[in-house]
Parts: C-alpha cells; structure tokens; sequence
C-alpha cells in the first residue's frame, strides 16, 4: 500500500554514473511496481543529494514534492512544501543543533571539503567548485587577442590577461594546453 526507500545510493557508488542509473532504473521498473494502490499510493524517499542525477532528482522530473533539508541555512534555496516550511532566517544557522553542533559540521567540511559537505549535509550536490581547485584560483587563457570565451567558468579571474603565445608561424607555442 506504501514504499520507504532509504539510502538508495551510497557515497561511494555515487561515484559511479552506472550505479545512479541503475538505481534510477530499480525505483521505475521493479520498486514503482510492487503497489496495490497503484497511483494512490505513497512513496517516501529518504537520502542524501549525492548526485546531480540520483533518485532525487529523478523523482523530482516526476514530479514528487521534494522536502530538502540543508544543514545549514541557505536563504536562496529555503524549503517549501505542502506540509513544512522551513523557518530559519539567518544565513548558515544549523538546522538541528540539537543532532548536529557548528562544531561537528565544520569538522565534517574539514573531512568531506566543500564538495562531500555540500553533498551529504547541504543536499546539494551540482556545487560549481572543486575540493582543490577553486575556479577563482584559475588563471583563464585566451587563444585570440580580443573577445572573451563564452567558456570560461563563472569566478574565473579575468585580470591579468593570459594570451597564449604564438610562434612565427602561427602555430602556438605551448607544449600542452588544458
């Protein structure tokens, strides 16, 4: 009459595209299935964002009211569904200290960096940064003098110009580009 799924995808086959497509695929084709309700019946999801494309999302493309709970307090992704809102107000202020103190969250950004942290507490998983490389880091190279890529990543520096350097007969002179 009703399906709990919990933790469908652990943090370590989240790795793995294969493994958030079959998950994926398990939920339509073999979970989805199983109900005497058919339509009416209730599903639950319970997880972490691991994945730009885990169950979540996947449910959400169907659909589903998505109750989504960062850790700490995001004001531009604040939570509204049918049955809660969440009431926070200040930016970063911890949704349950009660279960999890500043102290143990900043410990776990310690641990998991930006990335993991933004996954497993944040519900956000499609974070713009990397765990070392912080796009601002970036020095961006250009293969013209003039005209800004349209590729370049959002926080990239700008200043000081990198042009690439040619050599006389055009071809550049770089020994690999990335």
């Amino acid at each position: 009459d009703a399906g709990i799924v919990d933790d469908s995808l652990n943090a370590i086959d989240a790795e793995s595209k294969d493994r958030v497509r079959d998950v994926n695929n398990w939920f339509d084709t073999a979970f989805c299935t199983r109900f005497d309700g058919g339509e009416n019946a209730p599903i639950l999801v319970v997880q972490q964002r691991l994945d730009s494309e885990d169950l979540i999302q996947h449910v959400r493309e169907q659909g589903y009211e998505i109750l989504e709970l960062a850790a700490r307090f995001e004001p531009d992704r604040r939570c509204r569904t049918s049955i809660w809102v969440d009431q926070r107000t200040v930016k970063g202020e911890v949704l349950a200290p009660q279960i999890h103190s500043e102290a143990f969250l900043d410990q776990q950004m310690k641990i998991l960096r930006p990335v993991g942290f933004a996954k497993q507490y944040q519900q956000a998983p499609g974070v713009e940064e990397g765990n070392k490389f912080k796009v601002g880091m970036w020095n961006w190279c250009s293969l013209r003098e003039s005209g800004a890529s349209p590729l370049r990543p959002k926080g990239a520096r700008t200043s000081p110009p990198h042009i690439l350097a040619r050599r006389e007969d055009g071809t550049l002179d770089l020994d690999l580009l990335c």
